[in-house]
């Protein structure tokens, strides 16, 4: 593929900016090899309703050497993540099956499966600004504890 002068220049930025932002961030609150998810906090904090009193602000990258892709807003419900860890302990302890995270805003969605040889299999899709980003990688199920018990931490801040 051909890049003029101009379309470097812009990736450039656009690598440099994101460089800046995932400094800023920090170290994520969940991690599953190249996604990475930080919660900051409650998107309507003084909701008196379960549903809407759960809806929490957060940012998502996912970054292989393919491409990037990323998400900051409102898009997680409490109620996601806490599935999505208790699903992603299981498949840890049976070694078997496959978890996703369907999103309700359907801005992010995560399947993992495990394979017969103990290695996960991940797709994820992000859906934002009228943008779709697909990516696929293995990674080892040792991965897992450190994600699910990210998923416990957020619960454990933003109680449900």
């Amino acid at each position: 593929m051909y890049f003029n002068n101009k379309m470097g220049e812009k990736m450039l930025e656009n690598i440099e900016k994101f460089a800046k932002e995932l400094d800023e961030l920090g170290v994520p609150d969940i991690s599953l090899g190249a996604l990475q998810l930080w919660v900051h906090s409650r998107q309507i904090p003084d909701a008196h309703d379960h549903f809407n009193r759960n809806w929490v602000n957060a940012t998502a990258y996912c970054i292989t050497k393919d491409g990037m892709a990323r998400i900051s807003r409102g898009f997680l419900h409490l109620e996601e993540i806490e599935s999505w860890g208790k699903a992603s302990e299981k498949l840890y302890h049976t070694m078997s099956g496959c978890v996703s995270l369907p999103c309700i805003e359907q801005d992010l969605s995560v399947e993992m499966t495990m394979t017969s040889t103990g290695r996960l299999n991940v797709k994820i899709e992000f859906r934002a600004e009228k943008q779709e980003h697909y990516f696929e990688y293995d990674i080892d199920q040792s991965y897992l504890p450190n994600m699910f018990n990210g998923c416990k931490k957020v619960l454990d801040r933003f109680p449900i």
